[in-house]
């Protein structure tokens, strides 16, 4: 970016798609430190009363989200490295 500059860097698809990675890897990242605190949360919760039904189902919907965000960024990945290395 800084030898081509900002606005020539955005012209070309592959940088797109380079910042594409990059801003869905931070996303899954931060879901990642949010579902490990929600997780902790939930089953201080639950340990504390054993009768109460768990509801995990709001939680298990943002997985599929992340396990979404990471095939994604890989399939992304594996193009840019297939591509440029072939």
């Amino acid at each position: 970016m800084s030898r081509q500059g900002v606005k020539n860097y955005f012209t070309e698809f592959w940088n797109w798609m380079d910042v594409i990675v990059l801003l869905i890897s931070l996303l899954c990242i931060a879901f990642n430190v949010y579902r490990t605190i929600t997780v902790e949360k939930l089953l201080e919760s639950l340990l504390s009363t054993p009768n109460q039904f768990a509801d995990f189902e709001q939680l298990s919907f943002w997985q599929m989200q992340f396990n979404y965000g990471v095939a994604l960024t890989v399939f992304f990945a594996w193009i840019k490295v297939r591509i440029f290395h072939s």
